[in-house]
């Protein structure tokens, strides 16, 4: 019993004892260490960490997207082929903005094209894209780019994207895409003798 007692009373004194014992104080951080943390912030790390935010844009029927790489100094649109993991430009891109600059009459730099977005054609040898509400077909082969006229849905581009093709008053024209010079190609089109015009339904 005696030795119950006192164990008892040493599990007492050891848990006053340690009661009483402060808890150790912590030291305020220094300015180094303050200025160090900040160094890790999300905007500072921002800076150090690039293609880090990719959005794909997948082009359909394949497992290749492109995406925009910005940095501080110029911006890039490239093509990744996921299923053999490679990587590079999307397209020529002084080329591009070379004959674009030359069919929209002002100077636009390689490093930061006009644009954010664009649409693969024709097995991804062209791209249509917009610039300042004006929409471009351009193409990557042979590296031309004609405005699209929106007001005429029957317009056709050539090949080449320098000319399109369209009726008025029944016959046939052809413009020039950079120049707007046209064209006149037949001079017999009647009413319902058209040149290149759907025929109605029955």
């Amino acid at each position: 019993m005696k030795t119950v007692v006192a164990r008892l009373l040493t599990c007492g004194i050891a848990l006053t004892l340690s009661s009483a014992v402060p808890e150790p104080v912590h030291a305020q951080g220094t300015r180094a260490d303050y200025e160090r943390a900040e160094r890790f912030l999300p905007w500072n790390i921002k800076k150090l960490v690039s293609e880090a935010d990719v959005t794909p844009h997948w082009i359909a029927g394949s497992s290749r997207f492109w995406y925009e790489k910005k940095t501080a100094d110029e911006k890039e649109f490239r093509l990744v082929a996921s299923s053999r993991n490679v990587l590079g430009p999307a397209f020529n891109h002084a080329r591009l903005a070379e004959v674009l600059s030359r069919a929209a009459h002002r100077a636009y730099d390689a490093r930061h094209l006009p644009f954010d977005s664009f649409e693969f054609l024709e097995k991804e040898t062209a791209i249509e894209l917009t610039v300042e509400k004006q929409r471009w077909r351009c193409s990557l082969g042979a590296y031309s780019c004609a405005r699209k006229d929106e007001g005429d849905p029957w317009a056709t581009p050539s090949p080449d994207g320098r000319w399109a093709a369209f009726v008025r008053d029944y016959d046939l024209y052809l413009r020039n895409l950079s120049s707007g010079q046209e064209v006149r190609l037949t001079a017999d089109g009647e009413r319902r003798r058209d040149y290149a015009t759907p025929l109605p339904s029955l």
